[in-house]
Order: structure tokens, then C-alpha cells, then sequence
């Protein structure tokens, strides 16, 4: 079970210390778990936590989360979220401040959370910024946003959430999350010769903007499982999968040319 289950119109949790607690990791229940429509959760401490996640959001109205000090954990995720994105009437998703994580890496951060990165479905959640110290006296503001596409690793996948062009050119990719679309002015071109094989679940998924998709029949654009690609990829490590989830479109994507 959760270690706390919040579900009222507003929560506040407040200095509180949740110290040497475990929860199975494998059971996918959360310390604290909110569904309150205004959520505040400040100065609280979580030391040495062991489970599946630190804080699990149910809703996003007004979310104030921070100046919370996480502290050694051994967790799956730092904070997850179940609200689904086809509930926030195309809202940019959940907005956490400033707390010390025990780590000054927004990367880790972001791979760390339960998000759109993990089902398409749900909201992104995105890092403002965050305590270098348990001090909290020093602020590291997150960089700029980075492109969904690695041409270092070839790896594709992530949320474009600005009004920014985005342009895949030819290779062989290889996409660990979703790759989605959610701003109305987004715009994603994937050039003729590009192929991206999907881990299990990814998709790529447009709820708003455009994705262009400019293969032909001499030079096509494969979207396609891993089997078979990852020996020419050169990593043999990645999952083999057989399915690929395919392409989703929302009622507010728009000029999508295939």
C-alpha cells in the first residue's frame, strides 16, 4: 500500500520526516500518493527510501512541490504521475520546483520519472530546477530544452512541448520512450531514409501539431519493431521486440502528411 493516500479537494503535507521506509518496488505503490485538485507538498525529508516511488500526482490544478530533501533512495522513480493528458484540455503537464534530489542531474531526474516518457497517455512532468545541497541555499535552474534526437547515441524519443521544428535526417534510430508531439505549433519532420526501431510500448503519439513523414518508394521511412535492426545498430543489449505500437493521432494534431 501507499504509505500515505491523499484524496480530498486540497492536501497540504508539511514538514513532515518519513525516515528508513520501505515499500516493495515491485508493487508500484508510492510513499505519498495525491489526488487532491490543489496539492501543496513542502519541506518535507524522505531519507534512505526504498520502494517504487517517492511521490505519486493524480491531478495538477495547482501543484507546489517543493523544498523537499530526498536522501539516499533506492527507488524506481522520483515522482510519477497517473493523470492522463486527455483530462488537462491540452495543458503543458506538471511543473515541479526547486527540492534536493540527491542527484544535480536534470537527465537523471527526467529518466526518473513516471511520465509520458513511460505511456503516452499521461503528462509530462518537467523540472524547473533544484537544490545543488540539503542546504537548499543553492538553485541549479534546468537547461534549456534539449532536442529529442541524439545523432551521438542515434537515439530519438521524448515530448516536444514548444513551438519548435524538429527535423530527424536519414539513419537507423533507436527510440527507448514515445516519441510525442503536444504543442500546437510543434512541428516533427522525420526525412526519407530515416529508420527507428521501438522498444516495447513506445509509439509515437501527436496530440497536437504536426509530424511529417517524407519517405517514398525509392528511399521509404521504416517505423518498426527492433528485431532484426539491433545487429546493424550495433547494441545488443536492447530489448527484441516483435510489435510495434504505431502512430496515434489526437483530435487537435493538425497538417499531418504521411
Amino acid at each position: 500500500y501507499h504509505l500515505w493516500y491523499i484524496s480530498t479537494s486540497s492536501a497540504v503535507l508539511l514538514s513532515n520526516v518519513f525516515q528508513d521506509c520501505e515499500i516493495e518496488p515491485n508493487e508500484e505503490y508510492s510513499f505519498v500518493s495525491v489526488k487532491s485538485s490543489v496539492i501543496d507538498i513542502n519541506h518535507n525529508i524522505f531519507e534512505n527510501p526504498v520502494g517504487h516511488a517517492i511521490v505519486e500526482l493524480g491531478s495538477m490544478d495547482a501543484v507546489n512541490f517543493t523544498h523537499n530533501s530526498i536522501i539516499d533512495p533506492v527507488i524506481l522513480f522520483y515522482v510519477k504521475t497517473t493523470l492522463r493528458f486527455e483530462a488537462t484540455d491540452g495543458n503543458d503537464g506538471i511543473i515541479i520546483g526547486p527540492n534536493y534530489w540527491n542527484t544535480t542531474s536534470f537527465k537523471d531526474l527526467t529518466k526518473g520519472s513516471y511520465d509520458s516518457a513511460y505511456d503516452s497517455d499521461l503528462v509530462t512532468i518537467t523540472y524547473e530546477s533544484l537544490f545543488i545541497g540539503r542546504d537548499m541555499t543553492s538553485i541549479l535552474l534546468a537547461p534549456p530544452s534539449q532536442s529529442i534526437v541524439d545523432q551521438t547515441l542515434w537515439t530519438i524519443g521524448g515530448t516536444i512541448s514548444e513551438a519548435i521544428l524538429t527535423i530527424v535526417p536519414p539513419g537507423l534510430y533507436y527510440a527507448p520512450a514515445s516519441i510525442i508531439i503536444r504543442h500546437p505549433q510543434a512541428e516533427l519532420v522525420i526525412e526519407a531514409g530515416v529508420r527507428i526501431m521501438f522498444a516495447p510500448y513506445a509509439s509515437i503519439r501527436v496530440d497536437q501539431g504536426v509530424l511529417r513523414v517524407l519517405g517514398d518508394a525509392d528511399n521509404p521511412v521504416l517505423l518498426a519493431p527492433t528485431k532484426g535492426l539491433t545487429a546493424e545498430f550495433g547494441d545488443s543489449s536492447i530489448q527484441n521486440t516483435t510489435d510495434f505500437n504505431g502512430v496515434y493521432f489526437g483530435p487537435n494534431s493538425n497538417g499531418t502528411v504521411l
